[in-house]
């Protein structure tokens, strides 16, 4: 593909100064799989975005507080949790 076994953390340093708008905090485990094309898109998009990563030993704990129960999830910067991936992006790329 286009960034191969690239992160998307690895492009950060390339637009870290072109970064204005925060699209919120996307969760996720510490997998490389639903939520890297999201992650990507945001670094495409030149958007901002945190990423926490949920441990599997935390996941019983938080998984009743998370919308449909699975992840990712985006927090939006209100607080708003956004979950499904494709509804994520589809976010993202508004």
């Amino acid at each position: 593909g286009l960034f191969g076994r690239m992160h998307p953390s690895s492009l950060r340093p390339l637009f870290s100064t072109m970064t204005t708008v925060n699209v919120g905090e996307i969760l996720y485990f510490p997998l490389r799989a639903r939520a890297e094309p999201l992650k990507f898109l945001c670094e495409y998009a030149k958007l901002g975005y945190s990423d926490k990563v949920v441990q599997f030993d935390e996941w019983a704990e938080i998984k009743p507080t998370i919308p449909g129960g699975s992840l990712p999830v985006l927090v939006k910067p209100g607080g708003e949790m956004l979950p499904e991936t494709a509804d994520i992006a589809r976010h993202i790329a508004m």
